[in-house]
């Protein structure tokens, strides 16, 4: 495929990358997503909800002109970005979400121009990382 922006070459691998997620966690039988393979991991429905979170709290805040990710702490960009995503708790919920999250970032990015959405933004480290 040929892609007119990195942008638009990020955004195809995303939702790519996030469907295969769905389609792995729909797999999965809803006794399952509690497991946990060690007392120091995540549980399925954990990572998930993880996943979700990472990617509609990255997708705001790239999307944003001034985009800061030191601005509020991280629990304050996700009460932003992803309020109500850690109170799921079924695989049904969870991954209908998954899915919407998707259509929910996309188009955020999508709708910035290139040079905003590759512009510089403030990680988590002092100086600003080209996106």
């Amino acid at each position: 495929m040929d892609f007119r922006s990195i942008l638009e070459e990020a955004l195809e691998a995303w939702s790519y990358t996030r469907a295969g997620v769905i389609e792995e966690a729909r797999s999965l039988p809803e006794k399952d997503f509690g497991h946990r393979a060690s007392e120091k991991s995540r549980s399925v429905i954990e990572l998930l909800q993880h996943i979700i979170e990472s990617g509609l709290l990255m997708s705001g805040e790239l999307s944003r002109p001034d985009g800061d990710f030191r601005r509020k702490s991280y629990e304050g960009l996700l009460i932003e970005y992803a309020r109500g995503i850690s109170g799921m708790r079924s695989k049904r919920r969870s991954s209908l979400r998954a899915w919407s999250s998707t259509s929910f970032g996309m188009p955020a990015l999508a709708i910035a121009s290139e040079s905003s959405a590759m512009s510089c933004a403030l990680l988590c480290s002092p100086s600003p990382s080209c996106r």
